[in-house]
């Protein structure tokens, strides 16, 4: 487990989103997200929802029970969304659908034994030293993910970039992604599945995550065992090129929600994935724009001492 400690922390450690050599994502008004939120559902296969209830005596008319007609698509906003969801590991109530072992805190549960699931947490939301998170990943077209991180510091500085996703070590190598189908980081094989928030520096008060959806691989990136840097002048190219008209917008509501089954089915399970019934990852980026564009965002998580 050391090892995914230096993972978070060293060169590549895991709201507000800025950064003083970064494009912003828009923040958009709160009634806006119920469009997103619904665009982004459109793409997930109906067919992979819950079977729903058989309909009521009230609902059927002669010649059979209603047919529900889909959801209209809401305005055309293309597909370019990228759904992240950032997650705290919290001792188990009995209620938790998910629960797992391994994670060893010096105050809540030192000896490893306790019971652990996870929660929702927006971005606005500090993580503190010691947490235990991980982090989910979804888009609703057909893509390549690449996952960069950067240490933040409060003089400003930051750390080299540093590719986390993907290696080899996480689905061994595939990094392809398509709507319904969650990637978690660290791999939910990981033993625990979570990564443990170590100071790189006593100064540092953030963790940059680079996150950039593209529709073919990248020819410049090389898939290795281990993380990799990425030279600075290749990583502004990609954001000059793809981190234009880009919005965000988050949910509150889902704050403090726990993990619910069919989520860490869906992100270890490749014949299982989510259907529009399921719940939509707390934080949507979008890209103003035709369908099958690249996407670029920064999303800062924000770290206490």
């Amino acid at each position: 487990m050391k090892a995914q400690i230096q993972f978070l922390s060293i060169v590549l450690c895991a709201t507000a989103f800025f950064f003083a050599t970064a494009q912003t994502p828009e923040a958009l008004p709160p009634g806006a997200r119920g469009i997103q939120s619904q665009a982004f559902k459109v793409f997930r296969d109906p067919a992979n929802s819950p079977m729903p209830a058989p309909p009521k005596p009230s609902d059927s008319k002669v010649g059979g029970p209603k047919v529900l007609k889909p959801p209209p698509m809401p305005a055309p906003l293309g597909d370019t969304f990228l759904g992240l969801t950032l997650w705290r590991m919290i001792v188990a109530p009995e209620s938790a659908q998910v629960k797992s072992r391994g994670f060893i805190h010096p105050i809540l549960d030192k000896s490893g034994t306790k019971d652990w699931t996870a929660e929702r947490i927006t971005l606005a939301r500090t993580v503190h030293e010691r947490d235990w998170i991980r982090f989910t990943l979804e888009s609703a077209a057909k893509g390549y993910l690449y996952v960069l991180n950067r240490d933040v510091f409060a003089d400003g500085t930051q750390s080299d970039p540093v590719l986390i996703f993907p290696t080899t070590r996480i689905r061994k190598g595939n990094n392809a992604v398509e709507p319904g189908h969650p990637i978690q980081i660290p791999d939910p094989a990981d033993d625990p599945p979570g990564l443990q928030v170590d100071l790189a520096r006593p100064n540092q008060n953030g963790i940059l995550l680079i996150l950039i959806v593209t529709r073919q691989p990248l020819p410049e990136i090389r898939v290795t065992a281990d993380q990799q840097k990425i030279p600075e002048a290749l990583l502004k190219g990609w954001e000059k090129q793809w981190a234009t008209n880009v919005e965000v917008s988050s949910d509150p509501l889902l704050e403090g929600q726990l993990i619910k089954l069919r989520e860490q089915t869906a992100a270890t399970d490749p014949a299982k994935p989510l259907g529009p019934a399921d719940s939509v990852p707390v934080t949507l980026f979008h890209r103003r724009g035709p369908s099958g564009q690249p996407i670029y965002v920064n999303a800062l998580v924000k770290l206490a001492h």
